[in-house]
């Protein structure tokens, strides 16, 4: 079966998933694939980075006092989909100029005493949101921006 594609390869035994004979093959060294250890190494060392990225972004999180990287994912989304549900009903995305600065006014002497300063971007210890600017990049501003957003807290209001 396997060998029109890949001379030398084994077929697998009746009833063996060919997926998986075929891992198993390359695993024990029956068939050697060109670049296979190699790209397993890279992909070993990828996942290991991504996993102390993923342990910084959590201990840098709970540093500041922030919710985890999933939680504020989390509420990413939820702030996305707000605000798309705000615009297509009302057309209008930010608040005025003046809101704004009045919102930021309110963030940066916060009654609860729930904002702090992480990365030059004023965030919000309940949300883990970016104040004035958005950390992720997803939306183009800051929460404070968006019509749709409220503070966790009610002082917005």
């Amino acid at each position: 079966m396997l060998r029109k594609f890949v001379p030398g390869f084994p077929d697998p035994p009746k009833g063996m998933d060919l997926l998986d004979w075929a891992r198993q093959c390359v695993a024990d060294g029956t068939v050697v694939i060109p670049g296979a250890k190699e790209r397993t190494e890279r992909q070993a060392q990828r996942k290991e980075q991504r996993e102390a990225e993923r342990a910084k972004l959590l201990e840098d999180a709970t540093d500041a006092g922030l919710p985890d990287a999933a939680t504020q994912i989390k509420m990413l989304g939820k702030h996305a989909k707000q605000v798309i549900a705000h615009y297509v009903k009302t057309r209008r995305l930010h608040v005025s100029d003046n809101a704004l600065e009045k919102r930021l006014t309110v963030c940066r002497a916060c009654p609860s005493g729930k904002m702090v300063m992480k990365d030059e971007i004023m965030r919000c210890k309940i949300c883990g949101c970016g104040i004035d600017k958005s950390p992720l990049a997803i939306l183009e501003s800051g929460k404070a921006y968006y019509e749709a957003l409220d503070c966790e807290h009610g002082h917005w209001k």
